[in-house]
């Protein structure tokens, strides 16, 4: 669009492309125009590539505004990220999902050529900062008092302060405290803990489970307790010797070893009563026989067998109920049934025992037919007899005469009172 007057004019072409020139010239003779199509031919300037980006840091994920700085009009860009992405946008939006440190390159192109910028190291995107969160755990959870918990410090966000409340009255500003119960019951605890920004608490209700530890005889279930004997053969036998009698109305309870040569120094075992168990379990029916073996934390390896011998009247209430004795889980809560041998015969029950802990006869709810039921004398019925004539000697005889002799006096008496009347002597 750009004329001239001049016979030798300079002009300046802005834009790329190709122009065609005409000159027009007059003189006396009159005009003439010589045209030059596409004779001026201006190539586009090669791009230079640059560009910058709202964020350059941050924590992960990070997302990256990047902005095309580049010059000489570009027609195309090709974006690298560093991260095995790309873009063919200008001005492309890209979010760094990983922590680390990026390289990002930009070519661009024109008609006139290429251009790349490349920016080492451009973006660093760290890990982020948890955000605080109250965590804890604790262990045992469950056991017999005084119950000794250990509890750890499981938060997140990096606290500085923690306080805990550990359900009974006791605190604690530890991050790993350790705090004894020594009152059967159930406890929730709590955890607040803190940092430079905040603060977040976490309550863990019925958290901590203690029981009341049990003690020898007691209602002891349906026997009241009962002998009670640790074995120490080096070869396990059915039954103690010698047995201890403590009654009729009292099971013998024996714990052996169960393989040659085990010892079993150091464990106890007593009757448990009924208030002192831990809930029953649903399905099983409690037959009011529990035992105690002491210390309940005890391992015992390979396993011992808890040998329980009734009398013939608890058998009674037993034969045919499908037995089985089971061990309270004070961690799970749960009780686990044990491997159990059932001697009708002998009137015993036996169990595989490999802890420490409570022990409960229970039934499965199935009658079952016993191998051999054993022989029960019942009681005698009180009925009046009359005694043995014999042994009696001569007082069988005696007694008449003496009724007799007695039966005549009183007789005499009276007629001889008949025959004076009153004033009358006698005559």
């Amino acid at each position: 669009g750009g004329t001239s007057g001049n016979q030798n004019p300079a002009h300046v072409y802005l834009n790329p492309g190709n122009y065609t020139v005409s000159l027009t010239v007059r003189g006396i003779g009159g005009t003439d125009t010589e045209v030059k199509s596409n004779y001026i031919q201006v190539l586009y300037p090669p791009p230079v590539a640059d560009f910058t980006a709202n964020v350059t840091s941050g924590e992960a994920p990070l997302a990256v505004q990047f902005i095309d700085l580049s010059g000489g009009n570009p027609a195309s860009w090709s974006w690298n990220f560093g991260d095995n992405t790309t873009s063919s946008l200008r001005d492309p939006v890209h979010v760094y999902p990983d922590p680390g440190t990026y390289t990002v390159t930009l070519r661009v192109t024109n008609p006139g050529g290429s251009d790349t910028r490349v920016r080492t190291g451009y973006i660093t995107v760290t890990v982020p900062e948890p955000e605080l969160r109250a965590d804890f755990s604790g262990t045992p959870l469950a056991g017999y008092a005084p119950l000794t918990v250990t509890f750890t410090d499981a938060s997140t966000g990096e606290p500085v302060s923690w306080s805990w409340l550990f359900g009974d009255g006791g605190v604690s500003d530890l991050p790993d405290p350790v705090h004894t119960y020594g009152v059967p019951g159930v406890y929730a605890v709590s955890l607040t803990v803190a940092n430079a920004t905040a603060n977040d608490t976490l309550t863990r209700d019925a958290y901590v489970t203690v029981y009341r530890r049990g003690g020898g005889g007691g209602s002891g279930g349906g026997g009241g307790g009962g002998t009670f004997v640790i074995g120490t053969t080096a070869t396990p036998t059915p039954t103690p010797t010698p047995a201890i009698p403590v009654g009729p109305q009292k099971e013998v309870v024996v714990l052996l070893p169960g393989v040659e040569g085990q010892s079993l120094e150091g464990l106890n075992v007593t009757s448990l009563p009924d208030e002192d168990l831990p809930p029953l379990p649903v399905g099983p029916v409690y037959m009011g026989y529990a035992w105690l073996i002491s210390p309940e934390d005890a391992v015992i390896e390979p396993f011992a067998r808890l040998s329980v011998t009734f009398t013939a009247e608890q058998w009674l209430n037993l034969i045919g109920k499908d037995l089985v004795m089971m061990w309270y889980d004070p961690v799970s809560g749960t009780w686990q049934p044990l491997a159990t041998t059932i001697d009708d015969a002998g009137m015993s029950v036996s169990g595989r025992v490999t802890r420490g802990g409570i022990v409960a006869l229970m039934s499965n709810g199935r009658t079952t037919t016993p191998t051999m039921s054993p022989t029960i004398t019942p009681s005698p019925t009180m009925s009046p007899e009359m005694p043995s004539r014999e042994g009696l000697g001569p007082w069988i005889w005696i007694i008449p005469v003496v009724v007799i002799i007695a039966g005549c006096a009183l007789a005499a008496v009276y007629i001889l009172r008949v025959r004076t009347g009153p004033g009358k002597p006698p005559s």
